[in-house]
């Protein structure tokens, strides 16, 4: 389980903090070689509930700048632990930044590991312009790459792709499906690759479960790749 009590925050972020039981684990993101690792993507897991249920919990209760604070600093704990060299990939709520005193307590013991960071935008909650403004205006201060998370679902359109302009974007498992054997899957795929390459932009395919999945993805476009097949999150 992680823990946060070294961390010189506000009083009320660390009681906060200590009613979590989670853990961090982190699944590999290759290149198209399926062998070598970029990234490592960091995933919350509650020790009492799945982690839709912890947010689910969070969010009803206006916290989820708790859970934005567990994600950055456990998963940074945890990474430089497993001394990690490559990339590492934080999930991130769109509508939460950090204060300034978070921001210098961060960096004050991450700070060396900006250069090694992904902050992945993820879908939800909906927020307002200004804040996705606010956000990414925060992340380029600190020289951190952003990724969006599962394009096309909830907020992370291309609306969001012209605001953070992303380094990387993330096709998720509901298109990667039985790609290999659906027609209007692959014309789908492929087009969603042109428009991201043509803006500048990676593209991790994530969700691959099977070789066929991976025979396609690779030779039609997928910068780096991810999945069970690959490698499991430990």
């Amino acid at each position: 389980m992680i823990t946060f009590d070294e961390f010189p925050l506000s009083e009320d972020m660390s009681a906060e903090l200590r009613k979590l039981r989670i853990d961090i684990v982190f699944q590999p993101i290759f290149y198209p070689d399926g062998k070598t690792v970029y990234a490592y993507e960091s995933l919350m897991r509650p020790l009492d509930k799945s982690v839709e249920e912890l947010i689910d919990e969070y969010m009803d209760m206006g916290k989820l700048h708790v859970l934005e604070i567990a994600s950055f600093f456990g998963a940074t704990k945890k990474y430089v632990e497993r001394d990690y060299e490559e990339k590492v990939c934080i999930n991130s709520f769109p509508s939460e930044v950090f204060t300034n005193e978070e921001s210098k307590v961060f960096d004050s013991w991450y700070g060396k590991y900006n250069n090694r960071g992904i902050v992945k935008i993820l879908e939800y909650p909906d927020i307002s312009l200004k804040k996705w403004e606010k956000k990414n205006k925060t992340l380029r201060i600190k020289g951190l790459d952003v990724s969006l998370n599962n394009f096309g679902e909830g907020n992370n359109d291309f609306e969001a792709l012209s605001i953070f302009k992303p380094k990387v974007v993330k096709i998720g498992r509901e298109l990667v499906a039985d790609i290999h054997k659906d027609d209007i899957r692959q014309d789908s795929f492929l087009r969603c690759i042109k428009k991201f390459h043509d803006f500048g932009a990676q593209v991790i395919v994530g969700g691959i479960e099977c070789k066929e999945e991976f025979n396609f993805v690779v030779p039609n476009g997928a910068d780096f790749v991810q999945g069970f097949y690959l490698g499991a999150p430990v």
